[in-house]
């Protein structure tokens, strides 16, 4: 079909043994490879991803903060992780901006330049079925606006940002941050999932993206193969989201 990328999340990828002979099969097959990971395991597994294209690790900024949300101990693991991967693998950390950790841009930021990292940044976005009671993460609607604006100033100034202008941008127009999918486009912004990008769930069903996970009837591509799965998905109710990955790709 045509595949040009593929990214690896879940769950946690590093836990299949056969992972590099997914990252090495897929590249060998012309594909763009990438990877979202805790980073627990990733120092005993670096020569089995190397040829990976770039690795995005959870990270959620001062460890106490990121030990309180990801368990005792997990902070000191995504050193370990940076430290290792440290010009091996083209590493990216992906920070979910929450009440606790937004006031701490900057501090995520020194620790990219430190360990030569690039960064992304997202707003908490969710379904019923992936991520329950999280209106209490949520940072108020200004909170958010003046982060998003500082970290335009800070990617004008250098900082190595990856989340695009284009993104930033969008999500200043993004309204209420408690309702992650609307059926209205914003900045006349068509989406294009289900028609130029998938996700295919960890049992094997093929859903236009994951914020639909659960949302629509979805064809196993284990059971049907991935054309007819692809082709299968129907037509969309939502027009917008503020998922950073999903606005990226359509932009």
């Amino acid at each position: 079909m045509g595949t040009q990328r593929l990214g690896l999340w879940g769950g946690e990828p590093l836990i299949r043994d056969d992972i590099g002979e997914i990252i090495t099969y897929s590249k060998a097959k012309g594909m763009y490879v990438t990877m979202d990971t805790n980073g627990h395991l990733l120092p005993s597994r670096i020569d089995a991803i190397r040829g990976i294209d770039h690795v995005v690790i959870g990270f959620d900024g001062p460890e106490e903060i990121h030990n309180r949300n990801r368990g005792e101990g997990t902070f000191e693991k995504v050193i370990k992780a940076f430290e290792a991967g440290n010009g091996i693998l083209k590493l990216w950390t992906i920070t979910v901006l929450t009440k606790e950790n937004i006031g701490h841009i900057d501090d995520i930021l020194d620790t990219a330049d430190k360990y030569k990292l690039l960064t992304t940044f997202q707003v908490v976005h969710h379904n019923d079925f992936l991520g329950k009671e999280v209106a209490g993460f949520i940072p108020s609607k200004e909170e958010y606006q003046q982060a998003i604006r500082h970290l335009i100033k800070r990617k004008e100034q250098g900082a190595p940002i990856v989340s695009s202008y284009n993104y930033l941008n969008y999500l200043l127009k993004w309204d209420d941050f408690s309702v992650p999918m609307k059926e209205t486009m914003v900045n006349n912004l068509k989406c294009w999932a289900g028609k130029l990008y998938c996700n295919v769930d960890t049992d094997g069903k093929v859903y236009p993206c994951s914020l639909l996970i659960e949302k629509m009837e979805a064809l196993n591509f284990l059971d049907v193969g991935f054309k007819k799965a692809f082709d299968h998905i129907k037509e969309i109710s939502c027009k917008s989201c503020d998922a950073s990955c999903f606005t990226e790709y359509n932009y």
